[in-house]
């Protein structure tokens, strides 16, 4: 059995490796929503809300889409490893083990949230259109 002292630093290393895990993943998203934001700026004063509009709007929820499921990739990696570190080990650290799940839950949760604010958005835009 491992020292309480060496498991507690083992749990905070892998507590500030989830948290960079999830700034990065933060920060990706930003940047994909600041340049869909700029681009769909540029067209908002090219095109109003013509057919064109329209396309772009189409496109920036589709880079959304492909941005999730890149991150659900990488989550789903990082799931499947906890999941095999648990079976293959014969001391199991339930604790750590709850810590990280919880972890990968609340990313996961976060990317479907952004994902399903981005859909809301785009029917938004959508209905204002067909409704003109």
């Amino acid at each position: 059995e491992e020292p309480p002292r060496k498991h507690h630093h083992h749990q905070q290393q892998q507590q500030q490796q989830n948290h960079h895990h999830q700034q990065q993943q933060q920060q990706r998203r930003r940047k994909g929503s600041e340049r869909d934001r700029d681009r769909d700026s540029e067209s908002d004063a090219d095109s109003g809300f013509g057919s064109t509009e329209l396309i772009h709007k189409t496109l920036g929820l589709l880079s959304a889409h492909k941005q999730s499921i890149a991150e659900m990739v990488e989550v789903m990696k990082d799931e499947m490893e906890l999941v095999q570190e648990m079976e293959n080990v014969e001391d199991r650290n339930s604790e750590e083990y709850i810590d990280k799940l919880e972890s990968i839950l609340d990313v996961k949760s976060s990317a479907i949230s952004l994902l399903r604010n981005e859909l809301y958005s785009f029917q938004q835009y959508r209905s204002i259109v067909t409704s003109l």
